[in-house]
């Protein structure tokens, strides 16, 4: 039976003895002998400057063995409103969080701990931020690091209450113990309604420019001179004081809807917020703007540039060209009075006369030009027959101009001119109508053919009697009937001479 146990501890390591699981002793660096007859002990190596792990036997050192654990450890204990800073040879290595406790096993590198007193504050100075940046550091869930950029300034916020506006930089601060937040706004736009309340609870209103707007004023908010926003009213904004000198200009509404011309050329530049409140139109050369407010047509705008608030109500510019133009009617599908489809084209040039009085009597004065000229057309073509149609393509135009001078008297437009473009049949009416005129040039053409037959007989029997009372006459026609023989010979041989030639090829006997 083995009566010793012999047990080994390494030069780096503290060796803990067990028996039966609990403590025992603990040895230093050797080699240890043991009366252990019934195997009831064993060792437990800790490496040294490392942290004793075992909670319930350090809570068993610290009541019962006050020797030993001064002996073989460091006590590294932080108070409940402190942090400490755990260093090892100088050199930060671990965050330790308030309230916490911990052993750590003495060796060869010299440890200790710092300790901050969180009721100074909880804001971590510009040196601790550079040195809690280094890598390897443990326990930073205990910081919050933040920046905060430029146009930029932090809300801090511990426990959801606001602390602290903290302005461009690098910032750290303690998060054990209590929430701890910072919050980047962009102070190149409005204070939000939920933040301004909380400034304001914590006295907090130097920070910012209150803008205020009664229910008939519009605000143009300035920046350093240049505007940068339209306010509507009754608005209410807050504007950070740091970013730039901020100023309000009023504009009343019960003076009128309409711009100067000064502020039209400011708002009509890019960058200007707001600018759904306002209404900016241009109107074109040869041109004019009909202004409706609240559907209501108040007015003209002569060409240029102009402006007005929509604050409240709703305000329209309708451009209408003054100039002459055409309107077309096209593929309208008409029967005529005897029953004949037509696929018809009209196009009438047209202007407008007084553009206030027509918008004044028709609420879309295009339309209903264009509803009259089908309405012209329609008439024009369903009271009459094809043939009378085709015979006279002029009564389409004179009836819907009649019409029209009818219908449109008085109401600001007026029609210059206008005409049938296109009149398409159907097929089967094209194939008849071509039968017709097929019919009708065969039988001209048979009248002509009689009439020059007819009348080149009477020649022939005139030139016949002319040559019965005339030898020279008679001669000469000879004389042309030879020249058109010879004309379709090559070669001639005579054989009697010329006599015989003349007198052998027309042989007349009187009658």
């Amino acid at each position: 039976m083995k009566l010793l146990n012999r047990f080994v501890v390494k030069k780096c390591e503290h060796g803990l003895l067990l028996k039966d699981g609990e403590f025992h002793a603990i040895l230093g660096a050797g080699q240890h002998k043991r009366f252990d007859w019934q195997g009831r002990l064993t060792l437990q190596a800790c490496p040294q400057n490392s942290p004793l792990h075992d909670t319930s036997l350090e809570r068993y050192l610290r009541q019962y063995e006050p020797a030993l654990v001064e002996q073989y450890f460091d006590s590294l204990d932080v108070a409940e409103h402190e942090v400490g800073l755990y260093f090892e040879d100088g050199k930060l290595k671990a965050l330790l969080a308030p309230g916490s406790q911990r052993l750590q096993w003495k060796g060869p590198v010299a440890q200790h701990v710092e300790r901050i007193d969180l009721r100074q504050g909880r804001r971590i100075d510009a040196a601790l931020q550079a040195r809690l940046q280094q890598p390897g550091i443990t326990g930073m869930n205990n910081v919050l690091l933040v920046k905060v950029p430029t146009f930029n300034v932090g809300v801090l916020r511990i426990d959801g209450v606001v602390s602290e506006l903290l302005p461009v930089g690098q910032y750290g601060f303690w998060a054990c113990g209590a929430k701890v937040e910072v919050e980047t706004v962009d102070t190149r736009w409005a204070v939000s309604e939920l933040n301004a309340e909380e400034f304001h609870a914590q006295g907090m209103d130097e920070h910012f420019v209150t803008m205020d707007l009664g229910a008939d004023e519009v605000g143009l908010r300035l920046e350093d001179g240049k505007l940068v926003e339209v306010l509507p009213p009754d608005s209410r904004r807050q504007y950070w004081k740091a970013q730039a000198r901020h100023e309000l200009q009023r504009i009343s509404l019960n003076q009128g809807l309409r711009l100067a011309d000064e502020l039209v050329a400011r708002m009509n530049r890019p960058g200007v917020a707001g600018m759904e409140h306002v209404l900016l139109a241009l109107v074109p050369a040869f041109h004019v703007g009909v202004l409706k407010i609240d559907g209501v047509v108040v007015g003209l705008l002569e060409p240029g540039q102009h402006g007005y608030l929509r604050c409240g109500s709703q305000v329209e510019i309708e451009m209408v060209d003054t100039r002459l133009q055409a309107l077309e009617v096209s593929g309208q599908e008409i029967l005529t009075r005897d029953k004949v489809s037509l696929r018809l084209s009209l196009v009438a040039n047209w202007r407008y006369l007084d553009v206030l009085g027509a918008h004044a009597r028709m609420s879309k004065p295009v339309e209903h030009l264009y509803r009259e000229l089908q309405f012209g057309l329609r008439a024009a073509v369903g009271t009459r027959t094809l043939d009378e149609l085709l015979e006279n393509k002029q009564l389409i135009d004179d009836s819907v101009n009649e019409h029209l001078l009818k219908q449109l008297q008085g109401s600001g437009l007026e029609v210059g001119s206008l005409g049938v473009r296109d009149i398409i049949l159907p097929g089967e009416m094209k194939t008849l109508l071509a039968q017709v005129v097929e019919a009708e040039k065969a039988a001209q053409a048979n009248v002509i053919r009689r009439r020059e037959e007819t009348q080149a007989t009477r020649s022939l029997l005139n030139t016949a009697k002319v040559m019965e009372g005339s030898a020279t006459a008679l001669r000469l026609k000879e004389l042309e009937t030879l020249e058109r023989v010879a004309e379709r010979i090559d070669r001639i041989s005579v054989f009697g001479g010329l006599d015989q030639v003349l007198n052998g090829l027309v042989s007349i006997k009187a009658g």
